[in-house]
């Protein structure tokens, strides 16, 4: 799934950063909460998404959310340690401020 990758993408993106100004524990939840807010809700609307609903039907695309909800959930704790070991607080004001999974993309 994109959105999921786009998320470990980010989490490899905190294991590069370098680190001018360390980022403090409440930088890093702020930045993860978004982070994945942000790709929850795109895994909702692409499972929610008439085509995706025609082929797998509600129950299919119901649980294709729940397998999504978990995979984010494991990527959060990931995303935090990774982000308290290595990322800078701009990166994760970026990550907190994105409007979109592209905008967290934009992150860098």
């Amino acid at each position: 799934m994109r959105t999921l990758s786009g998320a470990l993408v980010l989490v490899i993106a905190f294991a590069v950063s370098g680190c001018p100004a360390k980022a403090t524990r409440d930088d890093c939840a702020k930045a993860c909460d978004n982070v994945n807010r942000l790709y929850l809700g795109a895994v909702e609307k692409q499972s929610g998404s008439n085509a995706v609903l025609s082929k797998m039907g509600e129950a299919g695309a119901k649980m294709a959310q729940d397998m999504a909800s978990l995979q984010l959930d494991f990527l959060r704790q990931e995303c935090e340690q990774e982000c308290m070991e290595r990322a800078t607080r701009d990166l994760t004001e970026c990550l907190s401020n994105a409007k979109s999974p592209e905008d967290l993309e934009r992150c860098e």
